[in-house]
């Protein structure tokens, strides 16, 4: 991915913000093997000892892993054909030995970890899928970019500071800026600044060492990662632009990366999804009916929509049906959507919900705070718990029997209620149904707003992962935070976050209704 991105931007030098390093870092002419007693320097790949003063031996299963790595994807590191500056992230879990920095190797020659075992005759063996340990493990030379250095563009030079993340969630920054660089390149963001995290509790893994030193020195920009929901984001800290440039970590996710300009230090954010036609609705349900796995990795490798469109004839051919996949593809080259018929409810009479929750966890939903409700043209909105008898009586003296949602979470947010209530209530797929009225590519609800209206649905309003986290870290417990906008105004964007979804709705439901 990295190197197709230097081909499309043909950027002066990469700057990357640590972790996974050993995906990355060639192994050059020597390994490192730590056991609890010694450091061992072996060639590579031929696995000689560089000094054999210890008399060590290897097991013949600790020599296959160590040659298995000259096959290995970890064998020489891709020469990207612009300078390739890095610093260490918190995953990344690296040791200096007589001057020299080294990054520990997982899972080389599979998906394993491996661990060394040194026995008492000093000979060394291995242990396959053990949980990573500092104390015996393969380590392979890095030469990370710690510290102030300059860098050469073409239009004169710009100054760093890379910094040295501490492994470890809850790591802080081991040699935070000590004077002024256009640049300040770590893992972590600023305390406070893009790094509210939710993984292992709602609460900021940022550097308060960072943060001081951007406050110290004003750098231009400060490049960070680390908390992979704010990923793609850039924030203002003082008179600093902060970009997160970490990608979710989950399948297929897109990767985030950053333009940056030095004639202006403007900052074009923009990301690249591996394989994005199977990000459209129905692609990987498609997938998953594929009897032989021969045909599954031809369905995986495609990269672009006229080699998918030969692969779905090819299921066709195997009895396979492609038509909704196959329209939606195609719909990559229409200019707007062609809608294909009507929808099967009427809108202006139907009741349209939206609810505001915290973040879910897994397949639960977040903690309800809001529900949006639109019915009769008038959007109300409830606070819950406070408004929730005021909700439920509105459903009761309308005689409100179903809602229509964009997808069925806010059926699972609110059946619970309605259930203590003794309320028997009908939800509608509003996503699904729009899907057989319309065929095209995405049916995330701006895009698809802004591609049926020709106007941009993309407004200043908070994502749903802003939304969820703030919910859960600020307004639930009604507190403010000093590193975070006021609960009030968190409430305000949210509830305008609420009432645009509720239109926007309601307006793609209008123009699919005929009559």
């Amino acid at each position: 991915m990295i190197e197709n991105i230097v081909k499309l931007e043909r950027p002066d030098v990469i700057l990357y913000a640590g972790d996974d390093l050993h995906r990355l870092i060639p192994l050059g002419t020597q390994l490192l093997l730590k056991t609890p007693s010694h450091l061992i320097r072996v060639v590579y790949p031929s696995m000689e000892l560089v000094s054999k003063k210890d008399g060590k031996l290897f097991a013949p299963e600790a020599k296959r892993l160590l040659q298995e790595m000259h096959s290995s994807r970890l064998d020489t590191m891709p020469d990207f054909g612009v300078p390739f500056r890095y610093i260490t992230g918190n995953d990344d879990l690296v040791l200096s030995s007589k001057g020299r920095y080294y990054v520990c190797l997982r899972g080389v020659g599979g998906a394993e970890l491996h661990r060394l075992k040194e026995t008492r005759k000093g000979h060394i063996s291995v242990q396959r899928g053990l949980s990573l340990s500092a104390r015996c493990e393969i380590y392979a030379p890095i030469i990370p970019s710690f510290g102030w250095f300059e860098i050469s563009i073409a239009t004169g030079k710009v100054s760093v500071f890379g910094t040295r993340c501490e492994f470890g969630l809850h790591g802080e920054i081991k040699n935070p800026p000590s004077q002024y660089a256009d640049i300040f390149l770590s893992h972590l963001p600023p305390l406070g600044v893009l790094d509210l995290s939710h993984r292992f509790g709602t609460e900021h893994i940022g550097s308060k060492k960072l943060r001081n030193a951007v406050a110290r020195f004003k750098p231009k920009l400060a490049i960070c990662g680390h908390s992979h929901a704010w990923g793609g984001h850039v924030a203002d800290f003082d008179s600093t632009k902060v970009v997160n440039v970490s990608s979710h970590d989950r399948d297929n996710s897109p990767g985030n990366y950053a333009i940056l300009d030095t004639n202006d230090w403007s900052v074009q954010i923009k990301s690249v999804t591996p394989k994005p036609l199977l990000s459209i609705r129905g692609a990987r349900d498609l997938r998953k009916e594929i009897p032989d796995l021969a045909t599954q990795q031809m369905f995986d490798s495609v990269s672009n929509p006229s080699e998918f469109l030969r692969c779905l004839e090819k299921l066709e051919e195997q009895g396979m049906n492609t038509t909704t996949v196959k329209e939606r593809v195609q719909s990559l080259e229409w200019a707007s959507p062609e809608v294909k018929r009507p929808i099967t409810f009427n809108p202006r009479i139907q009741a349209f919900v939206d609810v505001e929750t915290g973040l879910a966890n897994g397949s639960t939903p977040g903690t309800l705070r809001l529900i949006g409700l639109c019915y009769e043209g008038q959007i109300h909105q409830f606070l819950i718990p406070e408004e929730k008898d005021q909700f439920l009586n509105y459903i009761r003296e309308n005689q409100i029997s179903s809602l229509a949602s964009w997808t069925l979470y806010d059926r699972d947010s609110l059946l619970p209620m309605f259930e203590d209530a003794g309320i028997s209530m009908r939800f509608i797929d509003v996503c699904q149904r729009v899907g057989h009225c319309i065929p095209w590519h995405t049916y995330e609800l701006s895009r698809l707003h802004t591609a049926l209206f020709a106007q941009n649905s993309n407004q200043d309003t908070i994502s749903g992962f802003e939304a969820g986290i703030y919910v859960d870290h600020l307004v639930i417990p009604n507190q403010d935070c000093p590193y975070c906008p006021p609960t009030d105004t968190v409430m305000a964007r949210i509830r305008e976050k609420n009432l645009t979804d509720l239109v926007r709705m309601r307006e793609i439901c209008m123009v699919l209704r005929t009559d």
